[in-house]
């Protein structure tokens, strides 16, 4: 079963991980790494986060982050992106589609984040990291 991304099943996951889930918008970093998520939502009151994984999903289009203005990373590897637009407001994010393909096809299982090469360039006012 899929994990539906609303802001109380985003609370009861910051419970669970022992983070702050009276007051989310304290917490910078929040992992959603291998949930089944199909879209990004439920954000709203996340106003402080820096650090968003979402590797190993099923999104096919970025949005839904236009709360989260202080994202400065988002990790969002092995999911079926189609389109990355929705993403120039947020002019201090770097976007990592590491461990590989952006077309979505699996590879190795889910695992925390590992060191990798970055390549970065600059993409209309956003820094793009295409990780490898």
């Amino acid at each position: 079963m899929a994990f539906e991304m609303s802001t109380e099943s985003l609370r009861k996951h910051c419970r669970k991980l022992n983070l702050y889930s009276s007051r989310l918008d304290l917490n910078d970093i929040l992992h959603l790494q291998c949930k089944g998520i199909t879209k990004i939502q439920g954000l709203e009151e996340f106003t402080g986060l820096t650090t968003l994984y979402l590797e190993s999903n099923a999104i096919s289009d970025i949005e839904g982050l236009e709360p989260v203005v202080k994202l400065t990373s988002l990790y969002i590897a092995k999911n079926f992106l189609s389109r990355t637009t929705g993403l120039g407001i947020l002019v201090n994010l770097q976007v990592s589609f590491r461990h590989g393909r952006r077309d979505g096809k699996r590879g190795r299982g889910c695992r925390p984040p590992s060191r990798a090469r970055a390549i970065t360039r600059r993409t209309d006012s956003f820094r793009l990291a295409l990780v490898t």
